[in-house]
């Protein structure tokens, strides 16, 4: 690697100084904080950056910081110069468990999020759970979100285990977080392999909670409510039309809350949002076909699928909470 274009966090100086002292020439470019740096702006700004310090194909671009930065880095990896080396650097818990992890990169639109994106394998992800002492607490928080719904699709037992260990991993305790983390990535990695590009349905699933949690990032407006306090909301409101459709039972969406609730995520949607404004914006969801609303809804005993979902099954789950 000869230059190194880094998009940075408070952690930048260290990695920054770690990859002088190596011998590799660094360029720093600054993204703004949470979903601001997903918009097409920053990643032209990046394109600038890039084109300015001649970065090539012998280059990589180092995504230093949470989701968003990995997101719109990641997407200005993946389109210059028709894809450059991209390595991760996740400085919280959501981007550790999830989003640094399998590839994809996308930016937001004015009718969706992440409706724009490729997928770009990092060539490394580094993960450093010393990170995570300085993420605000609410921050660290909704990262579990992600952890709870990989335990909701592929190890029910887990999440009563979560519950209880939630003191634990709340108090940051350096061994939990490492368990909990390798957990989720282990799920992930599960569903992405042999299915990187999302065709054959196995990786969808890994949206369980996202077609609703999107929708209330984007009516609530982005930074109001955090990604993982979405989702979670989201992924009780799947449980709920799952009910409704016959798929599954009160047991899972009460294990699943109670895992959610002890790390002190919300579980309802927010009451200063109207129902068919919810219903109408997850239309515009990636997984939707041919007008229909598909959504990731889980099964009584294991797993998941993706099924139809027709307005009256959802606003009954809305209104349920």
């Amino acid at each position: 690697m000869t230059d190194l274009g880094v998009a940075a966090t408070p952690w930048l100086d260290a990695c920054a100084s770690s990859l002088r002292r190596a011998g590799v020439t660094v360029h720093v470019h600054m993204l703004p904080a949470g979903e601001a740096a997903k918009a097409l702006g920053e990643v032209e700004r990046m394109w600038e950056f890039f084109g300015g310090h001649r970065l090539d194909r012998r280059s990589a671009v180092v995504a230093l910081g949470g989701g968003a930065v990995g997101d719109s880095a990641g997407f200005a990896a993946a389109t210059w110069m028709r894809g450059v080396p991209l390595v991760h650097v996740p400085t919280t818990l959501l981007a550790m468990s999830d989003s640094a992890v399998g590839g994809k990169t996308a930016i937001d639109l004015p009718a969706g999020k992440n409706l724009v994106g490729a997928v770009h394998m990092p060539a490394a992800v580094v993960a450093d759970t010393d990170t995570l002492a300085t993420l605000p607490d609410r921050e660290f928080r909704s990262g579990f979100a992600e952890i709870v719904k990989c335990a909701l699709l592929a190890d029910r037992p887990r999440l009563a285990s979560l519950a209880a260990d939630a003191p634990r991993l709340v108090a940051r305790d350096p061994a939990a977080l490492a368990d909990a983390i390798s957990f989720a990535v282990g799920v992930k990695l599960d569903h992405v392999r042999g299915d990187e590009r999302d065709l054959s349905g196995r990786r969808a699933l890994l949206n369980l909670g996202h077609t609703v949690g999107h929708a209330i990032e984007r009516e609530a407006g982005f930074g109001t409510w955090l990604h993982g306090e979405a989702v979670a909301a989201g992924t009780v409101v799947a449980c709920r039309v799952a009910e409704g459709e016959g798929l599954s039972g009160p047991d899972v969406t009460d294990a699943a809350r109670a895992a959610l609730s002890a790390f002190g995520l919300p579980t309802g949607v927010p009451e200063s949002l109207r129902v068919a404004d919810l219903v109408e914006r997850t239309r515009a969801d990636k997984k939707s076909e041919g007008g229909r609303r598909r959504m990731v809804l889980p099964r009584r005993e294991a797993g998941a699928e993706t099924r139809d979902v027709p307005d009256a099954a959802l606003e009954s789950a809305l209104r349920k909470g």
